[in-house]
């Protein structure tokens, strides 16, 4: 997965949206490693990317990502934090035609 994501990112642009999803996957790699700093650093680049790009339906899934990273560092404030923006967003969200879905 990792080496996957490593590959793409070399192919995309700078400027590609799809980044944000690269470096999701890599983050999920190293998460499955326990490398919690690691897959922080690279979630919070994938949510600027998608914010960046307005890519709204991928910022919940990173939220909820990063709850894990705060649930390992047992910050609850954070987790319930990053959670409630999650639902937030996905209750304000109209996702039922977004691409993903289909």
């Amino acid at each position: 997965m990792r080496e996957d994501a490593a590959l793409a990112l070399k192919g995309l642009r700078p400027a590609s949206p799809y980044r944000a999803a690269m470096l999701h996957s890599a983050a999920m790699s190293w998460l499955l490693e326990g490398d919690i700093d690691r897959v922080d650093a690279l979630l919070t680049h994938a949510y600027d990317i998608a914010v960046g790009f307005g890519i709204e339906p991928m910022i919940p899934m990173l939220f909820a990502e990063q709850s894990l990273v705060a649930a390992q560092r047992e910050d609850w404030a954070a987790v319930d934090s990053l959670l409630k923006r999650a639902v937030e967003i996905v209750d304000a969200g109209h996702f039922d035609a977004y691409w993903t879905r289909r």
